[in-house]
């Protein structure tokens, strides 16, 4: 919400708009308003902003309603009467929305969102990453993914976790509290979709 005629969005504690993600950097755009126009300027952010799937260019204007996506994030410009005393106010998903992960096997990327995962995975995390996602889902059993990736009784068990440790490590925003790659003790993986 605008307090004033401008907004600061970022990771950083001290942005009027905080958004918690590693995606977002910690200063990482201002939102102004003037006479029913709103300017969004990107402050060189890692990752961007994007309007309607397009990346902005430096700065871009906007009227009340349109989105903007920053990291995860959609937000959108919801203006209220004068009634009301406010200006605007940004829409937030949830804290616990994950977005989507999104394999691209002809390509060899991966997006959360419309992020794409940087630095890329290695041949074998890509692998791995490809296996649970064609599962669907569904429990991939330790066996068979070790099978799969280095070959029958080409591979143990310390190898599988440290591959698995090395993914989570690229792809999840807390590593220890995995929303993508999930553990089934004594099993094997599974991905859950966000």
């Amino acid at each position: 919400m605008l307090d004033g005629d401008s907004a600061v969005i970022g990771r950083d504690p001290d942005c009027d708009v905080v958004l918690d993600n590693i995606f977002v950097s910690r200063f990482h755009a201002r939102l102004r308003a003037s006479n029913g126009e709103y300017e969004l300027t990107d402050l060189d952010s890692r990752n961007g902003i994007e309007i309607d799937g397009q990346p902005v260019a430096g700065r871009a204007i906007l009227s009340g309603g349109s989105a903007f996506t920053i990291g995860p994030f959609e937000l959108r410009i919801v203006e209220r009467s004068r009634i009301e005393e406010v200006t605007q106010q940004f829409v937030i998903p949830p804290r616990n929305a994950v977005p989507a992960l999104v394999v691209d096997e002809s390509t060899h990327e991966v997006f959360i969102g419309t992020v794409p995962i940087r630095p890329r995975l290695s041949r074998l995390e890509f692998r791995l990453l490809a296996l649970l996602h064609d599962a669907g889902g569904a429990i991939c059993h330790r066996t068979e993914l070790g099978d799969m990736i280095w070959g029958a009784d080409q591979w143990d068990l310390n190898m599988l976790h440290r591959l698995v440790h090395r993914l989570k490590e690229k792809i999840e925003p807390v590593p220890d509290q995995p929303q993508y790659v999930v553990t089934v003790p004594g099993v094997g993986y599974r991905l859950q979709s966000g």
